[in-house]
């Protein structure tokens, strides 16, 4: 399965929002952020149902928010396991 930035959708709340990507079977991928402050997101939290794991869901979702991050000039306080695996993000990354 191949997920394309087009497949998530952005909901965005006052305090942060979620990157999700809806299944044909109704479930749902997400990863949710916080925005700590105006430059800053952090990444709290990513789900893929077990039925859809280890197909690069979280990878997908974590690199439409990055790409996003990107364009806001925003920092990121990772999601640690998507961020280790792409070096190329590591721009991105806010000090804590």
């Amino acid at each position: 399965m191949s997920i394309s930035a087009d497949d998530i959708r952005r909901e965005k709340r006052p305090n942060g929002g979620r990157y999700v990507h809806r299944f044909p079977d109704g479930s749902e991928a997400e990863m949710i952020y916080v925005a700590d402050a105006a430059d800053v997101a952090i990444i709290t939290h990513t789900y893929t149902p077990p039925q859809h794991r280890g197909q690069g869901v979280a990878a997908a979702l974590v690199g439409r928010a990055v790409a996003d991050f990107r364009a806001e000039k925003r920092r990121v306080v990772p999601a640690r396991q998507e961020f280790a695996a792409h070096p190329e993000w590591s721009d991105l990354l806010a000090r804590a």
